[in-house]
């Protein structure tokens, strides 16, 4: 082909303009073409203008010849299958060495967004053809970033390696070299993630619908199953419409393409290898295994991977606990974990490296990204555990799970089976155990229950029994006597492993005597590490308690013994109950009731005894009820007293005020009233409980006229001298004690008092209470205290938080305090009536400074209110109408210690530091109306969790309140304030809050 000498008279104009561009383009040519994208790139614009313009038929031509081409520019066309592939020659110009001009080309790259643009200047021709093949290619213009879908884009760099070959005839192939990016959606790098996974590649393709070539993938991880690293040893990219890698396509694709599974686009990594994550390898090393034929597409990663006899045992490290994997398997499609699992055996060091077979199941976690494991035990046979002389069989309900911790499996047992014991002095069988916890750390069993499971004699007989449960026929035995086991407990008990049971023994022979012991005992075994691992060694055999309940004709007798080892109070020793009816002598339900507690502990031994017994019944003989008359109207219905040595008797004042005790009994003895202390020698105490009865009044009407007890204790130091001495008493009226206590009595007065003097520190206390209540006409409430110490007195009638007070007939109440003396509670604020509408004086007290001053301090209120309920009108519409008043004062006057003063002023306070605070007010309000209630099905009112009706509709006829304060402090600085608050609603269409107030003078922060 020879060149063609165009003689059209716009030739000039045409070379003119072809300079022009030549200049700008090797402008752009040296200062663009390195950007990073060909967004708004002017040389990738310049391009797909010129192949625009030769996209109409009449401007292309099959060949390339100067002599009969068209005025350019023109399009060389070549068409491989269904793609026409469009080469724009533009922009000829001649020179003194010959003939030159540019060419340009777009190609659609599969799947891609956008198209790729190619150009070549300067290339020289003469009658022969195109001179020069590397001058003819034409060269990527730009670096390109083709997006191929939301999760893959392509990039191909204008280092040279991307270009087109052609020839007069048209395009020949078209060399490609780049690198697909991944998003971080499907796919994560190992190591810097920062970057993306990448796959490069290099090819040259005559046809870019039909491109298919070998990748190399940089190493990634899937999102969502970051434990597993996989490197790609062999890949290949499909960007083909006409093939496929020759393998079988997963069915997902299948299912996809359903049409034509050749338009799958994707790539194919025939050979791979996985890393599995450190908790799943060998000590130090990482494990890997092989994988082939999985995909990924724009979707994300689809295939399995798996292996068999992956790790041994030995090889296994769950934080101690040696495991192997037998077989794993993971599968995915486009991304999701579909199908996950592995097996093998686990073993138990502290239940002697017995191993269990598990299996486990992996999943994805959405929020980690990590995998989860659900992991199942399978024991096939009896576990032996020789440090608490034990066989466990167990079930197949028994869970094994795992947690991860620094990058390794933290397994937790929960085993489920059957348990049995064989040590020397005590053996039995048959019993079902629960949630029992095995973890890899101390203290290694942390949970445990246990329950009894039928052993009948003959387990071929419908009507065995239960024969675990029967001492006289069990099998099972403690220290050779026949036993039932009541309740069993696995603990940890400081460090030490232990089961823990409660027997019952077989003692007497039933035909004539009902006795029947049980005993409660411990197995403990200890920790220790062998060979690196945690194991059970048995430690030491404990029996714990005793009880014993003996019935016969002539007494009954129920006890418990508690024994004591190294007790953090007690020390090393036993404490023990008794009750001891004798029907004949005390009656039924009159038990003397014993207790006693022996020891030593820091080096010193102690002893208590404390005895509460009825007085005998004997004296029914003489014609009046059980009791010993006193003179002709009291009757003594108990007796109580105690010795102790050592021990401090803890019955308190405030002890006996918190709460009246109940009758004694053994299940209760065991308290903390007596508790170790060597500065304590004899101890003493003495009660009695009585009755007023008239001589000829019966005993059940008496009581309820007036019955109480009384109790005096006394108690000596070491030195000999007192300690302290405790007077109580508790007295009931209208009503006995037992149904006073079980708040059954509608109609009853009790009363507390107590009072004691510690010698040892010089304190002196005494209080009070009475509580009255007479079926709603008079409820009321009194307490009292007085309190001297050598550094703190005061006397409280009452007080702010726990006011005394009298409600008569549900109408009204009044309430009241009286303090003087030391360490006054504060003045409280008025009622919320009054405080959620005015504002006022604060506290204005210094907690500190008070303790040390002395004074005074009282206040009283009173509350009357009326209506409150609902009469039904119409349908659920219920009329209401109440009103309420109160008013109250509050007084406080207070002596501050030398130095109290106001903040922001340095003069003393008060009067010789003398300060009085106050306050006065009232408040009252009505309201009128209908509101609709919710009802059940009975025309029941409904209530909230507060005890409110529901209201669902309400139409207010008037509401209206009032509330009034005046507060001051005086004297220096004084200070008054005074306000008062009016709000009315008629109709819900008037509506009033009005509120005026005032203040003189400067309020008072006291400040020690």
């Amino acid at each position: 082909m020879r060149p063609k000498i165009i003689k059209s008279t716009a030739f000039s104009k045409k070379l003119l303009n072809y300079l022009l561009f030549l200049g700008i383009n090797t402008y752009f040519v040296t200062n663009t073409l390195a950007q990073d994208t060909t967004q708004s790139h002017p040389m990738y614009d310049f391009v797909m203008s010129k192949t625009h313009a030769v996209e109409d038929p009449d401007k292309q031509v099959g060949t390339f010849d100067p002599d009969n081409a068209p005025s350019l520019p023109i399009g060389l066309v070549k068409k491989i299958g269904e793609t026409k592939y469009i080469i724009c020659i533009d922009s000829a110009y001649f020179l003194t060495d010959g003939a030159y001009f540019s060419a340009y080309m777009a190609l659609e790259f599969p799947g891609g967004n956008k198209k790729i643009a190619f150009a070549a200047k300067d290339i020289k021709f003469n009658p022969e053809g195109i001179i020069g093949s590397e001058q003819s290619k034409l060269m990527l213009v730009s670096e390109h970033f083709i997006e191929l879908g939301e999760h893959t884009k392509l990039r191909l760099p204008d280092d040279g390696r991307n270009y087109v070959s052609w020839s007069c005839n048209g395009f020949e192939s078209v060399n490609l070299a780049g690198e697909f990016i991944f998003s971080k959606e499907i796919l994560i790098p190992v190591g810097d993630t920062s970057q993306n996974v990448t796959a490069s590649f290099d090819i040259n393709v005559q046809d870019l619908q039909n491109v298919m070539t070998t990748v190399d993938f940089s190493p990634f991880t899937v999102k969502g199953l970051s434990d597993f690293e996989f490197t790609v040893t062999e890949a290949t990219v499909d960007m083909s419409d006409y093939e496929n890698p020759n393998v079988t396509l997963p069915q997902c694709y299948q299912e996809t393409y359903p049409d034509d599974i050749k338009l799958w686009r994707g790539f194919h990594l025939k050979y791979l290898e996985v890393q599995l994550p450190e908790k799943m390898s060998a000590h130090d090393d990482p494990t890997e295994i092989y994988a082939q034929n999985m995909f990924i597409d724009e979707a994300g990663v689809t295939g399995t991977f798996g292996a068999n006899n992956v790790l041994s045992v030995g090889e296994g490290d769950a934080n101690g606990w040696g495991f192997s994997i037998d077989n794993i398997n993971v599968g995915l499609t486009v991304n999701e974990l579909t199908s996950g699992g592995m097996a093998g055996e686990i073993k138990v060091p502290i239940m002697n490296n017995n191993a269990l077979d598990y299996s486990a199941l992996i999943s994805k976690n959405e929020i980690t990204g990590k995998p989860d494991y659900l992991f199942s035990a399978s024991p096939d046979q009896p576990m032996n555990i020789g440090g608490l002389f034990s066989k466990l069989t167990i079930d197949q309900s028994s869970t094994l799970s795992m947690t991860v911790k620094n990058d390794l499996f933290n397994p937790t047992l929960v085993l489920n089976g059957d348990w049995s014991l064989t040590n020397p002095n005590a053996n039995f069988e048959g019993l079902d155990f629960q949630n029992v916890t095995l973890v890899t750390e101390f203290p290694y069993v942390t949970n445990g229950q246990f329950s009894l499971v039928p052993t009948p004699t003959d387990s071929s007989s419908a009507d065995s029994t239960n024969t675990q449960n029967d001492p006289e026929q069990s099998t099972a035995k403690m220290a050779k006597f026949p036993i039932s086991i009541n309740a069993l407990q696995l603990g940890v008990n400081n460090g030490d492993i232990g089961i823990q049971a409660n027997v019952g023994l077989s003692l007497g022979d039933t035909a004539k005597t009902d006795i029947t012991v049980s005993s409660g005992f411990s197995i403990f075994a200890r920790t220790e590490t062998v060979n690196n691992k945690p194991s059970l060694v048995f430690d030491r055999f404990n029996i714990q308690t005793i009880e014993i309940d003996l019935n016969t004709n002539a007494f009954g007798l129920k006890g418990l013994i508690n024994f004591m080892d190294d007790h953090p109070i007690y020390g090393d020793g036993f404490e023990g109950g008794i009750d001891l009816t004798i029907p004949k002598v005390l009656g039924d339900k009159n038990p003397i009731v014993m207790y006693t507690v022996f020891g030593k502990v820091n080096g010193y031994k102690y002893w208590a005894v404390d005895v509460t017994a009825p007085m005998p019944l004997p004296t029914a003989i003489k014609g009046y009820a059980d009791g010993v008359r006193v003179g002709t109207s009291v009757v003594l219905t108990q007796i109580s007293g105690g010795l102790s040595w050592h021990m401090d008797n803890t019955r308190s004042v405030q002890t006996i005020m918190d709460k009246v005790k109940s009758p004694v009994t053994y299940e209760n003895a065991f308290s903390p009233d007596y508790i170790p202390d060597n500065t304590k020698s004899i101890g003493f105490s003495a009660g009695v409980g009585f009755r007023y009865q008239p001589v000829g009044t019966e005993s059940e009407v008496s009581e309820k006229l007036l019955n109480g007890e009384v109790i005096f204790q006394i108690e000596f130091n070491s030195n000999g001298g007192l300690s302290n001495v405790l007077l109580a008493g508790n007295a009931y009226g209208f009503a006995k004690k037992s149904e006073i206590l079980s708040s059954q009595a509608k109609k009853y007065a009790k009363g507390t008092i107590a009072v004691g003097y510690d010698c040892d520190n010089k304190i002196f206390d005494l209080q009070m209470t009475a509580d009255a209540q007479f079926e709603g006409a008079l409820t009321a409430s009194i307490w009292s205290q007085l309190y001297i110490s050598p550094s703190l007195w005061y006397f409280n009638f009452g007080k702010p938080s726990a006011r005394c007070y009298a409600n008569a007939l549900n109408f009204a109440t009044l309430d009241a305090y009286f303090m003087v003396g030391q360490n006054l509670e504060p003045m409280p604020p008025p009622p919320p009536q009054v405080s959620s509408v005015l504002g006022g004086l604060g506290n204005g007290r210094d907690n500190n400074a008070i303790v040390n001053g002395t004074g005074f301090a009282t206040g009283a209120s009173l509350m009357v209110a009326v209506g409150g309920g609902y009469k039904k009108v119409f349908n659920k519409w219920h009329a209401y109408a109440d009103a309420y008043f109160g008013a109250g004062f509050d007084l406080t006057m207070v002596k501050y210690a030398s130095g109290t003063h106001c903040s922001g002023m340095t003069e003393p306070i008060g009067a010789n530091l003398w300060y009085m605070q106050g306050q006065l007010y009232a408040y009252g309000g009505m309201s009128a109306g209908a509101a609709k209630l919710e009802l059940d099905s009975n025309d029941n009112i409904q209530y909230d969790q507060y005890g409110n009706p529901i209201i669902l509709n309400n139409f207010t006829v008037i509401s209206a309140s009032m509330a009034m304060l005046l507060q001051g402090q005086f004297p220096n600085p004084s200070y008054v304030y005074g306000g008062i608050n009016l709000q009315a609603n008629i109709f819900n269409i008037f509506n009033l809050n009005v509120t005026m107030d005032f203040d003189y003078g400067t309020t008072c922060q006291i400040i020690n």
